[in-house]
């Protein structure tokens, strides 16, 4: 049998080395919880991005529908004024301008936060959909004041009519607006649900 002594210096250098692989496996494992948490906390500020994004284009789209709407109430000292129905609709839309301000903030942020916002195209058909029924509004009002119209003026005020009142099977303005934000939460909806990253 060999002897074997245990010198002080050997013990004092293993609990050194078995001290130093610790601290190793703790850093490395505390390294890899951080790592774990920003991913965590990156993800779910996506998702909340995302989800807001989708909510401010609802409400947007929620706007337009029911300026759209065919029904409408003309007050009595109104009914004289052919453009009043026009008027009154732009300038609700003129009053909710800060649910489209929302909007832009929203995508703003999605832009930065989610970097590849594939729904961005989209929330820029929104605005474009906003300023297509605005203009709408405001040439049925210029054309209300007209004494007699052209055949082609009658066919663009019809035209105008279905944009800006549209319903019905036939309501391709209104199908459009419906596609651009089922389109939105397609793209966004995984994000906001944290299905994918």
């Amino acid at each position: 049998m060999i002897g074997f002594v245990l010198n002080p210096d050997w013990i004092s250098a293993i609990s050194s080395a078995i001290s130093a692989i610790a601290v190793i496996f703790g850093l490395f494992f505390g390294f890899k919880q951080i790592t774990l948490w920003r991913t965590e906390a990156r993800d779910r500020r996506r998702a909340e991005v995302a989800e807001d994004l989708m909510a401010e284009a609802q409400n947007s789209v929620d706007v337009i529908q029911s300026l759209r709407s065919p029904m409408s109430r003309v007050p009595k000292e109104s009914t004289s004024d052919p453009g009043y129905i026009y008027k009154q609709r732009w300038e609700r839309m003129a009053d909710r301008n800060e649910v489209f301000e929302r909007l832009r903030h929203a995508q703003v942020r999605a832009k930065v936060v989610l970097q590849n916002n594939s729904a961005d195209s989209d929330i820029e058909e929104i605005f474009r959909i906003r300023v297509e029924l605005l203009i709408a509004l405001e040439m049925l009002l210029e054309m209300s004041s007209y004494e007699d119209l052209t055949k082609e003026e009658v066919e663009q005020r019809i035209d105008l009519k279905r944009k800006a009142f549209g319903h019905g099977k036939n309501d391709d303005f209104g199908k459009k607006i419906e596609q651009t934000l089922r389109s939105v939460e397609e793209k966004l909806g995984p994000v906001a649900r944290l299905e994918t990253r």
